[in-house]
């Protein structure tokens, strides 16, 4: 565990967006393995529904242009699909979150106590409605912020988590670069 102060966030990467996220005051330690298993799952699908396996090269354009229009298709797919999903699943309000690999903040007017287990649930891919479970301890509660680090959360999802935090960070570079940025 490592404590910093109040206003700096981690060292690594974060990830910052508006995300669906739910917190309630901590389940049973006993949960741990399935939460894990159930974070693992769904990290391993968002970072599959983002790799591109097919790059368009001059051996074969043709077969390249193929899978790129199939891969537009079943992303139109995943969109609608999607949607649907977060309509009927009811997600909880999207908040102001900065995600690292070992710790979250979100904004809310209502925060729990300091020193509380807490389980937070979110939506990290808006085409995959699926909540990571994370289990934390609340570390601080000012500024209308809520700050808490995880407990164990597993490597393997420590793994993942911060792969995705890693792509995510990837594709904003490459985003600003495109505009200029």
């Amino acid at each position: 565990m490592h404590h910093e102060t109040p206003d700096s966030f981690g060292t690594g990467l974060l990830l910052e967006d508006r995300l669906p996220l739910h917190w309630r005051v901590a389940v049973t330690p006993d949960a741990a393995p399935q939460l894990q298993l159930s974070n693992e799952e769904t990290l391993r699908v968002i970072l599959s529904l983002d790799e591109h396996h097919v790059e368009a090269s001059d051996e074969n354009p043709e077969f390249a242009h193929e899978v790129q229009r199939l891969e537009s298709k079943i992303n139109l797919i995943l969109e609608l699909v999607s949607q649907l999903l977060a309509r009927q699943l009811q997600l909880p309000e999207a908040l102001p979150v900065r995600l690292s690999a070992h710790e979250i903040e979100w904004e809310s007017a209502t925060a729990p106590a300091v020193g509380s287990s807490v389980l937070i649930e979110t939506y990290v891919c808006p085409s995959y409605p699926r909540p990571l479970f994370l289990p934390a301890t609340v570390i601080d509660t000012s500024g209308g912020r809520a700050r808490a680090e995880f407990d164990d959360l597993g490597e393997h999802v420590q793994d993942l988590l911060e792969k995705l935090i890693f792509r995510h960070h990837r594709r904003l570079i490459a985003a600003s670069r495109r505009t200029g940025g």
